[in-house]
């Protein structure tokens, strides 16, 4: 339900399976996954994702260059960043996904089923990602401390991260205070604690209505 699978089905998946998705990308050593998380109705992936270019030098030593040569006229320069890849349902904005990724959802399932049935669809309005997506740009790197997260939590219908330098960030459903600030519900993108930047968190935990954090003295 709500493609919190991530394999674009609704469908009671028995078995496990790996995510075509990152398949290719994880054998070629351009993907490695560093942690996933799964809430009531949505998953997080924390990814090292490769952005290296390959550079090919010319080889102007012959018309046919020999394999061996070149193989070694190429240069890879690996630069890994880290990414929050999310998906399921973003109802509570638990996913950190802009307004207007579903709004352009919204428009491409409407047409499609329209194509198929002539009638407008009643989900036209769906808050459900069915297949991983990036956030893009990293809501984490346009904050002060440009931190990206070492680890990631889902809870019901909220998530929260924690980066390398101890610092919180939550959003999704802000009921009952359980984000870690009482001035919204619903917060659509990671937003950090500041009420616990004087301690260096190291561990998080989300429960159903409630949060707990351990610093890094215990």
């Amino acid at each position: 339900m709500n493609g919190r699978l991530g394999n674009e089905s609704e469908d009671i998946v028995p078995y496990p399976k790996v995510l075509d998705c990152f398949r290719e990308g994880t054998e070629m050593g351009l993907l490695t996954i560093r942690g996933i998380a799964c809430g009531e109705n949505h998953t997080l992936a924390l990814i090292d994702v490769d952005v290296g270019q390959i550079d090919e030098k010319p080889d102007c030593g012959s018309d046919e260059p020999n394999p061996d040569q070149q193989n070694e006229s190429l240069e890879h320069s690996s630069t890994k960043m880290t990414r929050l890849f999310v998906w399921g349902s973003n109802e509570k904005k638990q996913l950190g996904l802009s307004l207007d990724l579903f709004d352009d959802v919204a428009t491409d399932e409407a047409n499609s089923n329209n194509d198929r049935s002539g009638h407008a669809s009643s989900n036209a309005g769906s808050q459900d990602v069915k297949v991983p997506h990036q956030l893009d740009p990293c809501p984490f790197e346009c904050n002060d401390d440009g931190q990206v997260p070492v680890k990631i939590v889902a809870g019901y219908n909220y998530s929260g991260a924690v980066t390398a330098d101890g610092v919180i960030y939550t959003w999704g459903n802000g009921n009952f205070g359980r984000l870690g600030y009482t001035d919204i519900l619903k917060q659509p993108v990671p937003r950090q604690v500041h009420e616990l930047k004087s301690f260096k968190i190291s561990k998080l935990a989300l429960g159903y209505y409630h949060a707990a954090a351990i610093n890094q003295e215990g």
